[in-house]
């Protein structure tokens, strides 16, 4: 998990990063634009100036138009889809790289163009004082005519300059496109980015939704694993006082036999003769009253639940009161904290009563069996 957590930091920082690349290429284009824009106004000047210095002649020298060099730049075409934010990267810096050329380019040009209306004015100026001079000599007779050789040179070079000129305004169109198509992909990023941070948010609330899920789990897995061991606790010690008080029943019974065999019951083991009337827990039985049931329920006292468990039929007029055996009392405490533990929170909270039966197998052991 720390590992895509930083993983999705390291996106966040790169996409950052690429935003930033954009905004510095966004301004370098747009410092393009305006040395273009510098660019076409000194040709506009240049134009100017040189229509300005243009003047006829009366004769021609054989000067011969200079010729422009027409370096048309292909348009660069952006693609609509990358497959990467690195390859979009790449290919801004070599649209960066192939826009600082073409200003370079249009650098040399422009002083290419710069020293040919020099020789232009050179020439012109030359042409103005053969022409004064021929208009002293000749008495102004040919003032307004021009040479056909300068006037073609002179019309081949506007046309050019014109052309030169139009190819300028095309690449300032194109230029301008494409930083309306950058500043879009910028607006894209953006939104990504913001997009990427609310996914980091969620995925931050949901690993905390997670995370208190699973202490959540854990500590109910403890609860129920420390109930799991307190019942086995119980269970072990309402086995040993079953076996305890089988035992002590086994021998109130025997003592009982030997009294009745003697004929001479001895003082005080009356009452416990009465509670043995019915006879030990023998093995292999297929009677009712071997198999004891020990309820649950609040109401009845211990007393009372030993009593009708085990009538007393010594006395022909009447039952009477059980004695308060100390074992049984304490395996029916010890259900009652079974029943109705008060310490533990949970599920087994829930379960009202236990039932409970306990019979003596052949080989004088009581095996518990809890529904």
């Amino acid at each position: 998990m720390d590992r895509l957590q930083h993983e999705e930091v390291q996106g966040k920082v790169n996409a950052e990063m690429h935003f930033k690349e954009l905004q510095k290429a966004k301004k370098t284009l747009e410092s393009f634009s305006k040395e273009n824009k510098e660019l076409q106004a000194q040709v506009t000047q240049l134009m100017a100036e040189l229509d300005e210095r243009m003047l006829p002649r009366a004769q021609g020298d054989g000067v011969e138009a200079a010729k422009f060099v027409d370096s048309r730049t292909s348009q660069l075409s952006i693609p609509e889809d990358f497959e990467s934010k690195e390859e979009m990267v790449a290919f801004l810096t070599s649209a960066v790289s192939q826009a600082e050329g073409e200003r370079e380019e249009l650098g040399r040009q422009l002083t290419e163009k710069k020293r040919q209306c020099r020789e232009l004015l050179q020439q012109i100026a030359s042409l103005k004082k053969e022409q004064q001079l021929q208009l002293t000599s000749t008495g102004g007779s040919d003032a307004d005519s021009v040479p056909g050789e300068v006037h073609e040179a002179l019309k081949s070079a506007m046309e050019k300059l014109q052309l030169r000129f139009t190819d300028l305004m095309r690449e300032k169109v194109a230029l301008k496109e494409r930083v309306e198509e950058l500043e879009h992909h910028c607006i894209q990023l953006s939104g990504e980015t913001d997009t990427i941070g609310e996914y980091i948010a969620l995925y931050q609330s949901q690993r905390a939704i997670l995370k208190q899920r699973h202490r959540e789990k854990e500590d109910y897995i403890n609860r129920l694993a420390q109930d799991k061991e307190d019942m086995k606790m119980k269970l072990l010690e309402l086995h040993e006082l079953v076996m305890r008080l089988v035992g002590e029943r086994n021998d109130w019974y025997t003592k009982y036999v030997m009294a009745t065999q003697t004929g001479e019951p001895q003082p005080g083991h009356e009452r416990e003769a009465g509670v043995q009337a019915d006879g030990p827990f023998e093995p292999n039985t297929s009677k009712v009253a071997d198999l004891r049931e020990v309820s649950l329920v609040d109401g009845p006292e211990p007393d009372a639940v030993v009593s009708q468990s085990h009538p007393l039929h010594s006395d022909p007029q009447g039952p009477l009161p059980a004695p308060r055996d100390p074992t049984a009392q304490q395996i029916l405490r010890l259900l009652r904290e079974i029943q109705n533990p008060q310490n533990r929170v949970g599920p087994l909270s829930e379960t009202p009563c236990i039932p409970f039966f306990y019979r003596v197998d052949e080989n004088d052991e009581v095996k518990l069996l809890v529904v």
